[in-house]
């Protein structure tokens, strides 16, 4: 009986995400933008809301990606490799993809808006420092989004606190995929944030998941510490990419007198300079990773189900609270209109026409 009923919930939850999908489908013209809420490398993130729908309706985040920038950086095919990673994929603590579409200057993303803004904002108003409970949630959440899209052969390789962000409920999530890759065996792109490098992808020796376990160690030591473990500042000033890079080559992570034990017994291994001894790349995979002490509090089962009641809510009343939104986005960037963009008629053109309808 509890065989029977655990399979009909799951096939009710499934029906339910493939219902909102459908329902997701959508045109620009289905649209109304109400702000800037971000601002990247390739173009601006907006709130938006169906055409004629209540106040309290659900709202979407709208990401644009120029085209003319796209072509201009030898970015063409990378945003429709991100578009196809996001499609596949389904997990609590990766942010949804409902819809794509374009116009003439610009691709769209239309993705799960997530009103509590990104960790790094958090830390920063707490002082630097999450106390041991906060952190383990955080990495918990994380990490079983790491070993999913393992699962799946997809490297994210850019983890970092700014792309860990909180929905209104404080429930966090991975966003922003357009480093990611699907890669069976090893890569040898160069990708992501210096800080958060490991050895092996600084030095150019192909890289696999293990980059993505290292970058979770850092990320890890900074939410307990309030900054990395291979970037501290030089005479007040932050250091240079190329000295973040010769201490991750060459010096081991210095941990704090009041740094936890349980959270040594789990960075340190995360930190190894070897991918082939680095904990989530040993035998036992993530396993390893859900057994280490720093989790022992952690209910790996409500975490896989997005269940787990979060240690810390933002000061959100709704999911339609923009309170944690500053002004000064939407005031500097509001009315803002992309580089024209000219159709060279070659290969990559068809590929967002396919992948990001024309509207």
């Amino acid at each position: 009986r509890e065989r029977f009923n655990s399979v009909h919930s799951k096939r009710e939850k499934e029906h339910e995400k493939k219902k909102l999908k459908e329902l997701a489908k959508m045109q620009k013209k289905d649209l109304k933008y109400e702000r800037v809420v971000g601002k990247g490398s390739f173009g601006l993130v907006y709130l938006a809301r169906k055409k004629g729908a209540g106040p309290d309706s659900l709202p979407f985040a709208v990401k644009q990606i120029e085209k003319d920038h796209l072509v201009q950086t030898g970015q063409q095919f990378n945003v429709v490799r991100e578009k196809l990673i996001m499609h596949q994929m389904s997990h609590p603590h990766i942010a949804n993809l409902f819809s794509t579409y374009s116009d003439a200057r610009s691709l769209y993303f239309v993705v799960e808006y997530l009103a509590g803004g990104h960790v790094y904002h958090w830390l920063w108003k707490s002082r630097l420092k999450f106390d041991c409970q906060r952190t383990q949630y955080y990495a918990a959440c994380i990490s079983d989004g790491l070993i999913y899209m393992h699962s799946k052969n997809i490297l994210y390789r850019d983890l970092k606190l700014e792309n860990m962000c909180l929905n209104h409920e404080g429930t966090v999530k991975l966003i922003d995929f357009g480093l990611s890759k699907v890669c069976t065996h090893r890569t040898f792109t160069t990708a992501g944030t210096p800080e958060y490098m490991a050895p092996e992808m600084i030095n150019g020796r192909g890289h696999h998941k293990g980059v993505d376990y290292w970058a979770m160690g850092i990320a890890i030591f900074e939410m307990l510490c309030g900054f990395t473990t291979f970037g501290m500042w030089v005479r007040k000033k932050p250091p240079s990419d190329m000295l973040v890079f010769r201490r991750i080559n060459s010096t081991e992570p210095k941990f704090p007198e009041d740094f936890p034990d349980k959270a040594k017994d789990l960075v340190a291994p995360l930190l190894q300079k070897k991918p082939a001894e680095r904990l989530g790349c040993l035998k036992n995979d993530g396993e390893g990773i859900r057994e280490k002490e720093f989790f022992k509090e952690i209910d790996w089962k409500k975490i896989r189900e997005g269940t787990m009641e979060p240690v810390w809510k933002p000061p959100l009343k709704n999911i339609n609270d923009d309170s944690c939104q500053t002004d000064a986005l939407d005031k500097k960037w509001k009315g803002h209109k992309p580089a024209k963009y000219k159709k060279s008629g070659r290969r990559f053109e068809k590929l967002w026409d396919q992948n990001f309808p024309l509207c």
